[in-house]
């Protein structure tokens, strides 16, 4: 039997979870070019840093910046793999 959850944690969970969300729709419209949501980028690790929350923000920029790049060329199966 599990205890109820606590409401710190559950709204703590929910802001991470808009503040991935936001993060993902500014990187949708950044053209490829992750540096332009770096601001929420800092606040998202932050947060989920803060909660012990792994919302893969290096792996994703990592991933965005290969395949952004000429390392492209090489299929970026090292990112890709990091984001699994």
């Amino acid at each position: 039997h599990l205890p109820p959850p606590r409401p710190v944690l559950c709204s703590t969970m929910a802001a991470i979870a808009a503040k991935k969300q936001e993060w993902t729709a500014c990187l949708a419209k950044s053209g490829g070019m992750p540096g332009k949501c770096e601001k929420i980028e800092k606040e998202l690790a932050s947060m989920a840093k803060s909660a012990g929350v792994d919302c893969c923000v290096a792996e994703t920029v990592g991933l965005m910046r290969c395949t952004g790049s000429g390392s492209r060329s090489k299929g970026c199966g090292d990112e890709f793999l990091a984001m699994r």
